[in-house]
């Protein structure tokens, strides 16, 4: 200060800071925040997508459930997963991982674009209707557009049924090693890997991000976008000269830039100060 007379900021929850750093030196494993609510998967059921993540990784690292609606992030989480929400994420959780991206965090996306509603008899399909979340209007604030369609590719998985032998399964892309980045540690050590219904990307980064495509379908790809049916049986492979390959997984680093210009929180006080 001018005067002469300084203070330490956020001495208020410092015993708390402490302590949580305390502890992850001594833990055996990295810590990674979970988002919960809003339809994300569960992280604690039993037959859970995300249980049998939480499985396979127990020995390098240990989840914590967060609900930003309510809490903070802690200071010793340096990594969320946010795990296909299906419901709408208020403005106030996505400002915090705003905040957390600009503090030098990192988010781990898997988005759902489309919600399967289930068919009401054994005659019709199911229909697949467009999940809005505000997620890919979030993330294409930063350069990372997901579009509202399906892979389809032709290298794919195969399933076997009596009377009709194998059925391809062209949502099922499976990826070969020369479609896998090889030079990013994320993916360098994975040669095949099946995709399950996946959207494609395109990046639209700023000149201070950088862009890498993690995994991309092979050249026999096409996309799905209206009347999209998920029956093997159904599905017409698109014309050889309309097929090309698309990005499954992205990474995206470096400086972004914050999409609030102020904290909703503060916003809605001060609107209902006025009112």
């Amino acid at each position: 200060s001018i005067f002469g007379s300084y203070g330490i900021a956020g001495l208020d929850n410092l015993e708390t800071v402490i302590t949580e750093n305390l502890q992850t030196l001594v833990s055996r494993s990295d810590k990674i925040g979970y988002l919960t609510g809003f339809g994300t998967k569960d992280l604690s059921g039993q037959q859970s997508d995300s249980t049998a993540l939480q499985q396979i990784t127990k020995d390098t690292y240990q989840f914590v459930e967060l609900d930003l609606e309510k809490d903070e992030i802690p200071s010793t989480i340096s990594n969320i997963v946010i795990a296909s929400p299906k419901e709408k994420i208020s403005e106030t959780v996505l400002y915090k991982l705003d905040q957390f991206l600009m503090n030098g965090g990192n988010l781990t996306v898997f988005a759902d674009m489309f919600q399967e509603i289930p068919a009401s008899n054994q005659y019709q399909l199911p229909e697949y209707k467009f999940l809005e979340t505000g997620l890919p209007e979030f993330l294409a604030n930063y350069g990372i557009v997901i579009n509202q369609d399906f892979v389809m590719d032709m290298n794919c998985y195969k399933n076997f049924q009596q009377g009709y032998g194998e059925i391809p399964m062209y949502y099922v892309p499976i990826i070969q090693r020369e479609t896998v980045s090889q030079k990013n540690p994320i993916t360098k050590n994975l040669s095949y890997i099946l995709m399950f219904q996946n959207s494609s990307i395109d990046l639209n980064l700023s000149e201070n991000v950088k862009g890498t495509v993690l995994v991309k379908s092979s050249n026999e790809s096409w996309t799905m976008k209206d009347n999209i049916i998920m029956h093997p049986l159904y599905i017409s492979p698109a014309a050889k000269e309309e097929q090309s390959s698309f990005n499954l997984a992205v990474l995206a680093e470096g400086k972004f830039k914050s999409q609030f210009e102020k904290n909703p929180q503060e916003k809605n006080e001060n609107k209902s100060n006025k009112d």
